[in-house]
């Protein structure tokens, strides 16, 4: 796979092969007391919760053009205090669809 991305978009030196252009972000979150009367999972007990994320675009080429039609993503660590670690991603995958002669 790694071989497919750089024969893809070329050898990039110090940038990730994937998601190469992006922006991290450090978060630390509060339990509210709403949100644990909705759910019992542990990254909503009470207390801190660090959040680290990762906003980025999607493809090998570290200096993309920001277009409007570019499929973005969102990945996000939540480092629980007992050690524990929860990971998610997601993609935002721009869908264009035609309405009469217009597209949207």
């Amino acid at each position: 796979m790694i071989n497919t991305f750089e024969q893809v978009n070329g050898e990039r030196p110090g940038f990730r092969r994937n998601h190469a252009k992006g922006v991290c972000s450090v978060v630390i979150s509060r339990a509210m007391a709403v949100v644990w009367r909705c759910s019992k999972a542990a990254v909503f007990l009470s207390g801190r919760v660090p959040i680290i994320g990762r906003f980025a675009l999607a493809g090998g080429q570290p200096y993309a053009f920001d277009a409007p039609h570019t499929v973005r993503s969102m990945a996000l660590l939540f480092k629980l205090p007992d050690g524990e670690e929860w990971r998610t991603g997601m993609n935002n995958i721009p869908v264009r669809r035609k309405l009469g002669s217009r597209i949207l």
